[in-house]
């Protein structure tokens, strides 16, 4: 085997010898040098890539920093169309056609009618009246059965496939085509938030001299699409438009790029126009708005047909002999399918039939859900409501509670045992697609611990005499136990005689409470003596800690020696003490300095103690955003102040870093729709507090008719559509047909049943087929004898020269409600 030239190149003889290289003479101690730096070098480098793992994990940072490389958890927080709704998405329905005899028919689909490059598509066909064979021809080729299905190979370039089957029996031949769409896609930027654009006609191929519909839609609120290609112009960012008749042979070609301040993408989808066959009817039908409908909505089929058909009739869903050319309004469209509208025509050497495919599929469902009470307390219940919109077929609970969910309910939380924030979060489906996730949260804090008030009296006895114990709690403690001269479990609340003491020294009396917050303790103590004391007493007391929060308690402990007779509390407290004990300040709500003496008494004198509790007040926060609602794109500018002095502030949320005690700021464009959450905790000697504002940021509304105004849609035209109050639309202008019939040129002949002014085909109606000259409007003609006329591009493409410009009384578009 001959070696590979290049490897043959590099090869060393043999007998040669390789060149020797020297490295420099280092001294020990540069080899030692050399070795430490290099060690350096390899532990910074390894920290700085587990820094770098660990950030590249967080959310926020690789939000922020564009290293969110999988777009899926950003597009979440939108709702989600369903593939169907999408275009191109539904399923595509082949044009087709007979001849001779009882011919078999053919029914061919492809779905989807349009897939991404490198996708498939699925066929699926039917034929009637038993044929003797079926031959596949187009962009696949050989026998087929009857009937039966197949996927396409993965379709790579982007252009119009074409699909075509031909079946034949002794006495007649039938046909069908279907277009497959093949639509590339680029993404620049951060794919996270850049635009998605999703394109695609509602015909994937025509016959000459016929137009279909471009329909696209888009994600992440773009500030800007371009159209290029065989269209231009700015476009909104969903929509649909008309190509126009369509009269060359060849592919044509549909690009729109959008941006917004994350990036761009573009698509680019197709459509093939074909020859059509000679003298046999050529059928061109199709629905405005083209689809989807949500259910309940109604569109406008508009056909016509070419070569003189002695015959018309519809099937699928209507039915009925038709005219050769002329419109119909389907409304109550109430059922989630997609709806076939298909006009077969003939004449004596043949016939064609279209469909107009109509998906009638409702609007993702929007969800709501909240919980209350929030916060509550550790061992206490919320219940969680939701609701949702457009009929969800599914809904699926996720975070801290899972599970499919009715379309709206209630729900006990149970009870909460441990301290936390719990999200609970909600996302419903139907036939249309999938919600955004929405979520609400439970915040679940320790309580307080238990306040314990534990005295005795009296708190000094003779021996062999007793003493009453008496406590109280707050905050429901758990359980209690006592320690010290006494033991055992011990209610909330409650009193007890300490029984004869015996013995001359100081008895302690110890009660701790707990609950979930902590352990509340106090003591007290009696005091035996013989009933004699040369010195008065020495109290000595302290508070603990000595700085609190306003609403926060500190605990006195304190002792008195000598066998006091009695200790008397004053200044921020009363009442009898023991001569030893502890004891809670309770809350303290307001700030200040508070002073706790403590005077004990016996028959030599008094003594007394004091401890001082300094209470300051935590900061208070006052946050706002405003505007409080904004759309997508748009900025908003947070402010704030702080009072009671803080020593350091914090902003959280969707923002972060350091913040002084005042300010504002802006929150830059903010993108995608959602609410975005805008804390700040700032703390002093009093603590630390929290205080957030929310900024609500929608989609923009949807603009029509690219912004022009008056802007029009089938359901205004629906309310000119009357002999006298007659409104017609040509492509993107609405015209009064009313007050231009007196001043068309064209006259009308003496005998004619209809005026310009026909309530199935210009009233209420596109009229774009008549001006083109290929379609009439029945029962009339002009005053030459003319049925129909071609008038000139400026008239058919809305110029400025056009003959309707003075009766344009709008703009039309049909995806307008």
């Amino acid at each position: 085997m001959p070696l590979d030239p290049f490897v043959a190149k590099i090869k060393t003889p043999l007998d040669s010898k390789p060149p020797r290289f020297r490295l420099p003479k280092l001294s020990p101690k540069a080899v030692k040098l050399l070795i430490a730096v290099a060690s350096a070098i390899m532990i910074i480098s390894m920290v700085s890539f587990a820094i770098f793992s660990y950030l590249s994990t967080n959310k926020e940072f690789s939000k922020d920093h564009g290293l969110t490389a999988n777009d899926q958890e950003a597009l979440q927080e939108e709702a989600k169309k369903s593939d169907a709704a999408n275009p191109g998405g539904n399923v595509e329905q082949g044009k087709g056609g007979t001849s001779g005899t009882n011919p078999p028919v053919v029914t061919l689909t492809a779905d989807p009618a349009s897939v991404v490059t490198g996708g498939k598509s699925r066929l699926k066909w039917s034929v009637t009246n038993n044929p003797k064979e079926c031959i596949a021809s187009d962009d696949w080729s050989g026998a087929r059965a009857a009937s039966g299905e197949e996927d396409t190979p993965a379709l790579t370039t982007v252009q119009t496939y074409l699909f075509t089957l031909t079946c034949k029996t002794d006495t007649g031949t039938g046909f069908a085509t279907v277009g497959v769409g093949s639509m590339s896609r680029t993404v620049t930027g951060n794919a996270a938030r850049a635009p998605i654009v999703t394109i695609a006609p509602t015909d994937s191929w025509v016959y000459t001299g016929s137009s279909t519909q471009i329909i696209w839609s888009t994600t992440s609120s773009p500030t800007s699409c371009t159209a290029s290609g065989d269209w231009s112009g700015t476009k909104s960012g969903d929509g649909s438009i008309s190509t126009g008749s369509l009269t060359q042979t060849r592919n044509y070609t549909y690009t729109l790029k959008c941006s917004n301040a994350a990036g761009s993408s573009s698509a680019t989808t197709t459509v093939e126009a074909r020859t059509p066959p000679a003298d046999i009817p050529i059928v061109t039908i199709a629905a405005t708005p083209p689809g989807p409908i949500v259910p309940g909505a109604s569109t406008t089929l508009s056909w016509s047909v070419s070569n003189a058909p002695t015959s018309c009739v519809a099937s699928g869903d209507w039915s009925g002999a038709k005219a050769a050319s002329g419109s119909q309004v389907m409304a109550g469209l109430s059922t989630i399918k997609t709806y076939l509208f298909t006009l077969t025509c003939s004449n004596a050497a043949g016939g064609t039939f279209d469909t107009a495919a109509l998906q009638v599929i409702p609007n993702p469902p929007d969800v709501s859900i909240t919980v209350s009470p929030s916060p509550i307390y550790t061992r206490a219940t919320s219940t969680i409501s939701w609701s949702s919109t457009n009929n969800p077929t599914s809904c699926t609970a996720t975070g801290a509670w899972s599970g499919a969910k009715t379309a709206s309910g209630s729900l006990n939380t149970g009870t909460m045992n441990s301290a936390g924030n719990y999200l609970y979060e909600l996302q419903c489906s139907n036939q249309g697609g999938t919600s955004a996730k929405r979520s609400t949260t439970l915040v679940v804090s320790l309580p307080p611990k238990p306040v314990v008030n534990l005295s005795a009296s009296p708190i000094s006895v003779t021996i062999g005499g007793s003493s009453n114990l008496t406590w109280s709690t707050t905050n429901t403690p758990l359980s209690c136990n006592a320690s010290g001269d006494w033991s055992g479990a011990k209610a909330a609340s409650g009193s007890v005689s300490t029984g004869g003491l015996g013995t001359i020294r100081t008895y302690n009396y110890t009660l701790d409470c707990n609950n979930d917050g902590g352990t509340g303790s106090a003591s007290t103590s009696v005091t035996v003596s013989n009933g004699t004391s040369s010195n008065p007493p020495a109290v000595s007391i302290t508070a603990s800690p000595t700085t609190i929060a306003t609403g926060a308690a500190s605990t006195l402990t304190w002792s008195a020696t000598n066998a006091p007779t009695s200790c008397t509390s004053s200044g921020s407290w009363s009442g009898s003490q023991s001569a030893n004990g502890s004891a809670s300040t309770g809350a303290i709500g307001t700030a200040g300095t508070y002073t706790y003496t403590l005077t004990c008494t016996n028959s030599s004198g008094s003594g007394s103690g004091s401890a001082t509790v300094t209470v300051v007040t935590p900061p208070a926060i006052s946050i706002s955003v405003s505007p409080s609602s904004i759309t997508t794109g748009g900025s908003a500018t947070v402010s704030w102040s702080v009072a009671n002095s803080p020593t350091s502030c914090t902003a959280g949320g969707n923002w972060s870093g350091s913040k002084a005690a005042s300010g504002s700021q802006s929150t830059g464009a903010v993108s995608p729709a959602g609410t975005y959450v805008y804390s700040l905790s700032c703390s002093n000697a009093g603590g630390t507090t929290s205080n957030s504002t929310n900024l609500t940021v929608s989609d923009p509304a949807p603009v029509y008719c690219g912004g022009l105004t008056p802007c029009y849609g089938p359901t205004d035209l629906a309310a000119h559509s009357t002999i006298g109050n007659c409104w017609g639309w040509n492509t993107t202008w609405v015209v009064n047909i009313t007050s231009f019939r007196p001043t068309h040129k064209g006259g009308i002949k003496s005998g004619s049943t209809s005026t310009l002014e026909n309530t199935s085909a210009t009233c209420n109606h596109s009229i774009n087929t008549i001006l083109r000259g290929t379609a009439s409007i029945p029962g009339y003609q002009d005053s030459g004898g003319a049925t129909t006329h071609a008038h000139g591009s400026a008239t058919i493409n809305n110029s400025a020269s056009s003959l309707l410009l003075g009766y344009r009384v709008g703009y039309y578009d049909a995806t307008k409600p």
